[in-house]
This record gives structure tokens, C-alpha cells and sequence, in this order.
């Protein structure tokens, strides 16, 4: 593309709508992942929380009677924050750098 900006038959309107494109389909996919970790971490979120919650109500009183509530508590927070920030943060990172390493070697 740059070759071709001091090229007297390709114009500048033609260079401009290249560069507009490659904008315009970048910010496309970039939508799409970004929906996608979304959808996929809420889902799993959601399953995450659906088990926790199955777990703690078919458990059996004595382990009511030894762990006190603020633990539990504090374990299953815990664990839903990892699964609401980390874990999507992670694939973004991941994803992102997956496609930036393939777009990079054409």
C-alpha cells in the first residue's frame, strides 16, 4: 500500500476506501470477540454459580456445623470473581494474541 501512494494510477480515493476497509472489518471482528467473551463468560459464570449453589444446599449439616458462613462465603465470592474477571480477561489476552500472532505471519 505504500508503494502505491506515489503511483500515478492507483488515486487516492482508492487508497483512502483500502485503508477505510481494513478499518472498518478490524473493528467488526473486534466487535464480534468482544461479544462472544462476553456470552461465553456469562454462560459459564452462570454454571459455575448453578454448581456452587447445588453443592451448598445438598451439603450435609455437619459441614454447616464446622465451617463458618463467612468462609463459605468468602470461598464462593472468591471464586465468582475469578470466574467474572479473570478468566475473561485471560481469553481476550489470549484470543487477541492468537490472532494478532496469525494476521502477522502473512
Amino acid at each position: 500500500m505504500a508503494a502505491n501512494v506515489d503511483n500515478p494510477l492507483v488515486s487516492t480515493l482508492k487508497l483512502i476506501l483500502v485503508y477505510f476497509l481494513i478499518g472498518a472489518i478490524s473493528t467488526v471482528f473486534l466487535f464480534t470477540r468482544s461479544l462472544l467473551v462476553v456470552a461465553l463468560g456469562l454462560q459459564s459464570s452462570k454454571y459455575l454459580f448453578s454448581q456452587l449453589m447445588n453443592s451448598l444446599f445438598r451439603a450435609p449439616m455437619s459441614f454447616y456445623d464446622s465451617t463458618p458462613l463467612g468462609r463459605i462465603l468468602s470461598r464462593v465470592s472468591s471464586d465468582m470473581s475469578i470466574m467474572d474477571l479473570d478468566i475473561p480477561f485471560s481469553l481476550t489476552f489470549a484470543v487477541g494474541g492468537t490472532i494478532v500472532f496469525y494476521s502477522s505471519l502473512t
